[in-house]
């Protein structure tokens, strides 16, 4: 797990890496903390953040700006924004940011924060076990963009790798049966992660500078859009 904490206060930083310490110390988890007082900084190292801790106004690039580009390089990032400017709130709202938290910080209001955001991290990297011809290998379930039915055979399309396995779409639709992934059509599942837009005929999947366009069942439009509305944290009316 990569932990980002970005905010041009070195005491608040410092505050933050002492409440990241005494919590994993506590849970007895590994993590990889990485420390930036520019959001420059922060973009200029070659690491997928997982959760990030995030002020708002910096010199440079600001914290809104800032975590736009986490969620394109990681879409599943969890953004937590540190700011004692509320007037940001609409903005880092709009981003879907997972918490807004307030300075000066609150240790009991933190640690209550950073636990939901490990027991979504924990459900997002759910390892998954995959069975095939000749082999059984463990991707994460954030790893996973798309499966598809292709020649009577079904396909994981990972980050890193294409995998034939030997279950049916079926037996993968339940396996991952949470409200990251929906059934676009009868040889497509996608991950929503991954998606960046839906319409009556297509959907349109994002992967290291990669488009995918899968064909969509206009059959199934309002429930899909609903899904992906949900799942951005809004609504689809």
């Amino acid at each position: 797990m990569n932990i980002a904490i970005c905010d041009d206060d070195k005491i608040i930083v410092k505050q933050i890496e002492k409440l990241l310490f005494d919590f994993f110390i506590e849970k007895g988890i590994d993590y990889e903390l990485y420390s930036f007082t520019s959001g420059r900084e922060l973009l200029e190292r070659d690491v997928q953040f997982d959760i990030a801790f995030i002020d708002i106004e910096m010199p440079g690039i600001n914290g809104i700006e800032l975590s736009k580009k986490l969620l394109e390089k990681n879409s599943y990032a969890i953004i937590m924004i540190v700011t004692s400017f509320n007037h940001y709130l609409d903005d880092a709202m709009d981003l879907s940011v997972y918490r807004y938290i307030s300075k000066p910080i609150d240790r009991e209001r933190f640690t209550v924060n950073l636990g939901s955001a490990l027991r979504k991290y924990l459900n997002i990297n759910r390892p998954i076990a995959i069975k095939g011809n000749d082999e059984i290998s463990k991707v994460n379930s954030c790893d996973i963009i798309y499966l598809s039915f292709e020649d009577r055979k079904v396909w994981i399309h990972t980050r890193d790798d294409v995998i034939e396995v030997t279950k049916t779409l079926d037996y993968w639709k339940k396996q991952l049966g949470d409200a990251n992934f929906y059934q676009i059509n009868r040889s497509h599942i996608v991950n929503l992660g991954y998606v960046t837009s839906v319409n009556k005929n297509k959907v349109v999947l994002k992967c290291n500078g990669d488009i995918i366009e899968l064909k969509a069942s206009s059959r199934i439009y309002a429930s899909l859009k609903r899904a992906y509305y949900s799942f951005l944290g809004g609504t689809s009316e």
